[in-house]
């Protein structure tokens, strides 16, 4: 459903889709799918039967996608009646760009994206190459600007639609992507989802284009990512993403254009949660601060791995009441904070307590925006 969102960098969620299938290790413990089973069982019919379906019990006992992905129309209107702005989750419980989602549902939602410029909208995928073809289709623009003007949002919608989407196009193109208001983002958790998915990232056109580091599983070293050269994405940028003070300190190919926009980075939460590093949190603001790339610390995950200058903090810190408890072989501590999502900034070393938000290419004026 569309509501308010616990999630630290969002203030609502936008369930225009519901249901997915796990794509990689990161998804081992996903949450949406415990949330999706609760509400199939919801007893409200305006609930119950949207998630119905999506999550099957395994022979074991574990819950899982049944890979079912379910497309929810009827929300597609609900920012449109946000007066106030607000930071949107989109789709947190499924992916916009899974296989099943049409692109002219996408189409749809983009053009409520365009007509609501006081909103930010955050988007993540593990399908970036989905994410790519969408967005670098010639006919894409537009269906969007098409779907705007439809009167299936209603008649006073449909006459202001075309000044809505002209005022949430970026300044520096003339038409099409990227949207002021559209963050796009991939989800990693480890070296090897970062090498695959960030470099159709950076091909994307995007305002803001940021990443998911959460669950934060194996240390990622961005400088060793092989980013595409300039001449495979400056067609698709159109000029704006030539800005050199966009330049890329993670790039290792010099004439690369665009830039990483901000990282969040989290550990692992709920039973049977896998460790965090907080060696890896740390690597992970450290090349964040070399790069001049904001970085957002989430979490710490509901089990942590710590150093023993951490673990004697820790212990001055809550006495008795400190979780620690010592692996001889390895030299290090293992921690479980007392928020179960790690997520109490007070119980974090002071170093780890960085919250930064992306740069926005511009400020987006209210003016531009429709509110029913």
């Amino acid at each position: 459903m569309s509501s308010k969102t616990p999630i630290q960098w969002a203030t609502m969620s936008w369930g225009i889709t519901l249901g997915c299938d796990k794509k990689s290790d990161g998804c081992k413990l996903c949450y949406a799918i415990k949330t999706a089973w609760r509400l199939g069982h919801n007893p409200n019919p305006k609930v119950g039967p949207l998630y119905q379906g999506l999550v099957e019990k395994t022979k074991g006992g574990n819950l899982n996608w049944t890979g079912l992905v379910r497309t929810v129309p009827e929300r597609l209107e609900d920012p449109l009646h946000w007066k106030k702005p607000q930071t949107v989750f989109v789709t947190s419980q499924s992916d916009l760009f899974h296989e099943d989602v049409p692109f002219d549902f996408i189409d749809k939602t983009l053009a409520v994206v365009a007509m609501t410029a006081r909103h930010k909208y955050k988007v993540l995928t593990k399908r970036p190459e989905r994410m790519l073809e969408y967005f670098t289709r010639d006919v894409q623009w537009d269906k969007v600007i098409a779907a705007a003007a439809m009167n299936e949002f209603g008649e006073e919608v449909w006459a202001f639609a075309g000044n809505a989407v002209e005022g949430c196009l970026h300044p520096d193109v003339n038409v099409g992507w990227p949207l002021r208001n559209l963050h796009l983002g991939v989800s990693i958790e480890d070296q090897d989802s970062a090498n695959e998915r960030l470099p159709l990232l950076m091909q994307t056109p995007a305002s803001v284009q940021w990443i998911s580091y959460e669950p934060a599983l194996k240390p990622v070293d961005f400088s060793a990512i092989q980013w595409p050269k300039m001449h495979s994405v400056d067609v698709l940028r159109r000029g704006f993403w030539m800005n050199k003070s966009r330049a890329n300190g993670f790039v290792n190919h010099g004439d690369m254009p665009g830039r990483i926009d901000q990282i969040v980075v989290g550990g692992e939460s709920g039973t049977g949660a896998r460790p965090c590093d907080l060696s890896t949190i740390r690597s992970t603001i450290a090349q964040c601060r070399k790069a001049e790339v904001p970085v957002f610390v989430k979490q710490l995950g509901r089990t942590v791995i710590v150093s023993d200058n951490d673990a004697t903090h820790i212990d001055e810190r809550e006495g008795n009441r400190a979780r620690l408890s010592q692996n001889a072989a390895s030299n290090s501590w293992t921690w479980n904070p007392h928020d179960l999502h790690g997520g109490d900034m007070d119980e974090w070393p002071a170093d780890l307590r960085v919250r930064e938000l992306p740069r926005e290419a511009n400020e987006i004026s209210e003016v531009s925006s429709y509110a029913v």
